[in-house]
């Protein structure tokens, strides 16, 4: 599987995790390249539209990955249980997208608080989102 260029840069920023979260994955993409070069033992792609999902499914079939990886309908944090994963990723969707998602969800306190590396993956677009980051 060839990444987009994008996409690889997004692979590129997530450290070593146990489980990491792809919201709004649409294809499992990344996730499937993060399970394969041994970057997270086991993934959990979401998005809120069936198609996607459905992609994501055909995707973790065809790269044989489905004891890793799983996909799960649901909107921005919702189709997560705060202690599952240790990694979000926020990607492939608009800034005020992703701003909707982390002002309306009731989980994000308590996944920023377990969840450090989710403040590396949104470093680059805080400044459209003007949200105040600190590295730890």
């Amino acid at each position: 599987m060839k990444l987009t260029a994008r996409l690889k840069r997004i692979t590129e920023l997530v450290p070593k995790s146990t489980c990491v979260g792809d919201v709004g994955s649409d294809h499992a993409y990344v996730l499937i390249d993060l399970v394969r070069q041994g970057v997270c033992e086991k993934g959990i792609a979401s998005d809120i539209g069936e198609g996607p999902i459905e992609n994501a499914q055909e995707s973790i079939k065809r790269y044989n990955v489905s004891e890793k990886i799983e996909a799960r309908l649901g909107s921005g944090l919702k189709p997560y249980e705060i202690d599952e994963i240790d990694t979000v990723i926020f990607a492939g969707m608009g800034g005020e997208l992703i701003r909707s998602i982390l002002e309306t969800s009731d989980k994000l306190l308590a996944i920023f608080n377990r969840v450090n590396p989710l403040v590396l993956i949104m470093e680059e677009y805080c400044c459209k989102f003007s949200l105040e980051t600190s590295s730890s």
